[in-house]
């Protein structure tokens, strides 16, 4: 989904088996349309889903200026408890998506460079997907944290960078 087209675009849906090496699997033209709110676009792939597979989108316009959607991941293995999606890099705040079979309580950490724990939260899970923050981020230092959660005994945890404002 796009809004406020103002010019001509292009999308490259590219897909990746480890989240690194990713490859066009179809490109798709923009309906250039300014006067819309919202245009939506979508690809079916062909391909059954196996494991754990990687998109990201790639936007083009016409003098040759790109920029990259965020990485998302698909999987069919089974997870308990698991980051759906992670905003990543952060900046004000940090939102997360989390992925549970169980419902119950959770303890979030944002843990710094050195161990330390910057910001601890007790949030409530649902089973299903779960959005989630970690809000009033922007008077932490830019750098890498890891954002770590617990559930029960089950404990996950994710390399985070933090933006300069």
């Amino acid at each position: 989904m796009t809004t406020g087209e103002k010019e001509a675009l292009f999308f490259d849906v590219e897909k990746s088996n480890d989240g690194i090496n990713f490859s066009v699997v179809v490109s798709v033209n923009s309906y250039n349309d300014y006067t819309s709110e919202q245009n939506i676009y979508s690809f079916p792939d062909p391909e059954r889903l196996n494991g754990r597979i990687y998109y990201r989108i790639k936007m083009r316009n016409q003098a040759g200026q790109s920029r990259y959607s965020r990485i998302i991941q698909l999987s069919v293995l089974p997870k308990v408890f698991s980051f759906a999606s992670v905003t990543n890099p952060f900046n004000r705040e940090l939102t997360f998506d989390i992925s549970s079979d169980l419902a119950g309580r959770t303890d979030v950490r944002l843990i710094d460079q050195f161990g330390k724990t910057v910001k601890r939260k007790t949030l409530d899970i649902i089973s299903g997907l779960n959005h989630l923050s970690l809000g009033d981020t922007e008077q932490l230092p830019s750098g890498v944290y890891i954002i770590r959660m617990q559930l029960a005994e089950i404990v996950i945890q994710k390399k985070v960078v933090k933006q300069p404002e």
